[in-house]
């Protein structure tokens, strides 16, 4: 589940790059408008928060898989096993909230 949700945010990040470059390009080719020039701006600021958004994303999904790889090395009992997964998919839950609004 982690990872599935990190390849999904890992592909839209280069998306979004590939997008912030293109929209970087069409605003260095100096063939806009003054209005287009504004808008490029907007888009272009739009984009870097977006990808800004993603990194930390990421790096949130980096310390789950890692907690989660941690405590798979850990001997437990049934019940430490799945209030762990819980615990994790509570972090998961949480995080998305956060990242949505």
């Amino acid at each position: 589940m982690v990872m599935d949700m990190m390849k999904r945010a890992q592909a839209l990040l280069e998306t979004q790059l590939q997008q912030q470059m293109l929209l970087i390009d069409k605003l260095e080719s100096g063939n806009v408008t003054g209005p287009q020039k504004v808008a490029l701006m907007d888009a272009i600021n739009s984009a870097q928060e977006g990808i800004e958004k993603l990194r930390k994303e990421l790096f949130a999904y980096n310390g789950t898989l890692r907690q989660m790889q941690v405590n798979a090395k850990k001997p437990r009992t049934r019940q430490e096993a799945e209030k762990e997964i819980l615990d994790a998919e509570l972090d998961m839950f949480t995080k998305q909230q956060v990242f949505t609004l």
